[in-house]
């Protein structure tokens, strides 16, 4: 027990520096200083979304870019997606509308989307949104802005708008608001480590330099975070984060747990796939587990070993610090300040989530809606 106490003791102080380090590293964020008004195709692909698409469309055509062409792509929706966008091309000649009828064997359906949505593309960058967001009028114009010389991939804030202010939907927006406070800040110190596939924008170029998704092409998800680790161990260039407030794209939270579990898990399923990736991705997913883990065993340990309290609890106050000193700094800088009265929640119930996600989404089925 001697052993696990110096274990929970360095790591601790490691992960509370590393954490410190990442949250000083926000201060260096800025916004893009490009001029240079590339061609945009922005891609959208959507699967049964007559509820969604027509709001997503309406802020899409409103952007303050000029040059810019949105593809949608129905995937083999039942409903009346198809019909929806079918009247906004009636609207605008910006609309391209692509049908899929089927995915063939060795594609996932989101990634077979945008992969053909890709390949129709005459645009130079491609941006990429989800059927339920709501994005800024000036959401490409700040996206873009940060293509300067050697940028290949641009990142963007994302929020979680709860429908109500259930004990799940609040949950899910300061949980996904600690991931973005992450992929900010890793992205500032140049380990682009994540990002997610409502706001991003790269180089088609790119793109087709990495072998579109290729060997990841089968996975259910991962059009976003392992693009990004493609992009990020495969070649030279540059990823930013787009951390004006003022640009986040915003979308819904799952309003029941079914809907939670399912989405979390198929994110949890691709941390196996990024030791062929990107080895520090990995590392990094690996000491995550671990600090979390120790988080859980103390506890537990403490209640037959008591003298692990002290150690222990200096663990937690080291851990609870630190993250709160990113938390805080990133809430200001995203205009979220509200959501940091729901942290001491999230700090007791996190570690019980990451490690249940752990498993369930490397070792259990996952499907696609």
């Amino acid at each position: 027990m001697i052993g696990f106490t110096w274990a929970i003791s360095i790591l601790g102080a490691l992960y509370a520096a590393v954490v410190v380090w990442l949250a000083w590293g926000l201060k260096g964020l800025r916004p893009g200083r490009n001029k240079k008004r590339y061609s945009v195709g922005v891609i959208i692909a959507a699967r049964n979304e007559e509820s969604h698409i027509g709001r997503t469309l309406e802020c899409a055509l409103n952007q303050t870019y000029p040059n810019y062409c949105i593809y949608v792509v129905d995937d083999r929706s039942t409903d009346r997606t198809s019909q929806i966008i079918q009247k906004f091309q009636l609207r605008s000649d910006r609309i391209r509308l692509i049908r899929i009828d089927e995915t063939p064997p060795g594609f996932s359906p989101k990634k077979f989307a945008i992969d053909v949505a890709i390949r129709q593309c005459d645009q130079e960058i491609i941006a990429t949104t989800d059927a339920d967001c709501r994005m800024p009028p000036d959401w490409l114009e700040r996206m873009v802005a940060h293509f300067e010389e050697g940028v290949g991939m641009t990142l963007g804030l994302i929020h979680y708008k709860p429908q109500d202010r259930g004990f799940l939907q609040i949950w899910q927006s300061f949980d996904f608001f600690t991931l973005m406070c992450a992929a900010a800040a890793t992205a500032r110190r140049g380990l682009p480590f994540a990002g997610a596939g409502p706001s991003l924008a790269y180089c088609k170029e790119l793109y087709h330099q990495v072998g579109g998704f290729g060997e990841m092409a089968n996975r259910l998800s991962g059009d976003d975070v392992l693009l990004i680790q493609l992009i990020a161990g495969r070649t030279s260039a540059k990823i930013r984060f787009s951390a004006d407030p003022e640009a986040a794209v915003w979308t819904d939270t799952e309003t029941a747990w079914t809907g939670f579990y399912r989405q979390r898990k198929r994110w949890a399923s691709n941390s196996g796939i990024q030791w062929r990736l990107n080895k520090r991705f990995f590392g990094f997913l690996i000491f995550i587990f671990l600090v979390n883990l120790s988080v859980v065993l103390g506890g537990a340990l403490g209640f037959w070993q008591p003298y692990l309290w002290i150690p222990w609890l200096l663990f937690l106050l080291m851990k609870g610090v630190a993250e709160f000193l990113l938390l805080r700094a990133s809430a200001r800088l995203f205009h979220r300040e509200e959501l940091l009265s729901f942290f001491p929640i999230w700090f007791v119930t996190s570690p019980f989530y990451v490690l249940l996600m752990s498993v369930v989404g490397n070792f259990g089925r996952v499907r696609w809606k």
